[in-house]
């Protein structure tokens, strides 16, 4: 029998994706800058801790937590209500581990804060925002085989990941991964349609490549509404 796929609890989404996200995979949210991939995975995290109590993270290496968490809020969002469930570790938390005059990988970093996080509190559901600001803090020598050695930690972390991806020009999920495109007029690949589908999984892959968020297919104000209502 299949896992039960994990819930997004925004009206549309689900049904787009076959019932929800795949679990304990690696899954690449893409979309041009400003398509609001932040506020479309802060709000799958938000409904799952609101609804089901999953213990989510949500790793911030553009934005401080206070600054996150002050979006999230003139979005809608009850902040304060999943402040037990929902978790925030920004860059500067991150930074003040390394240490100026640390010679250790940032990665390693990285890695051992997810699992403290994961120790303490427990990942359920983990965002990493982003992959472009990632790539820039790690400062990859080989970035396809140190993106790949990355998401198979993360797959064996458990749990479900989102990996937030701008689809810029020159960008391409690596090789080594294969892709199923999935949820309605995107079932196969060749009935995709590149305008809309929204996600991407790494490895056991669901995907299809856009240039759009999912609010993008099922309309940020029905987005906004089904997450942030009571």
């Amino acid at each position: 029998m299949e896992p039960k796929k994990v819930p997004t609890f925004i009206d549309g989404l689900d049904e787009l994706l076959g019932g929800g996200l795949p679990p304990g995979h690696v899954v690449l949210v893409s979309g041009l800058p400003g398509t609001m991939k932040s506020t479309l995975t802060y709000a799958i995290l938000h409904g799952n801790a609101r609804h089901r109590h999953a213990k989510c993270l949500y790793v911030s290496l553009e934005q401080t937590r206070p600054s996150l968490e002050r979006q999230m809020a003139s979005m809608g969002f009850d902040v304060e209500a999943v402040r037990g469930d929902l978790h925030i570790v920004d860059v500067g938390t991150i930074q003040k581990e390394v240490g100026k005059g640390s010679t250790k990988p940032w990665m390693e970093f990285l890695r051992r804060t997810l699992t403290t996080k994961k120790d303490i509190d427990g990942v359920d559901l983990l965002v990493i925002d982003s992959l472009e600001a990632l790539e820039v803090l790690a400062k990859f020598e080989d970035r396809r085989t140190e993106l790949f050695r990355f998401f198979e930690w993360l797959r064996d972390l458990g749990g479900t990941t989102l990996v937030l991806g701008a689809r810029l020009r020159g960008w391409t999920i690596p090789s080594h991964t294969r892709h199923q495109s999935v949820g309605g007029p995107c079932r196969t690949r060749s009935r995709a349609r590149p305008a809309h589908p929204p996600t991407s999984r790494m490895r056991s892959t669901v995907g299809c490549a856009d240039g759009r968020s999912a609010l993008g297919t099922i309309g940020l104000g029905r987005a906004l509404r089904s997450c942030c209502s009571a």
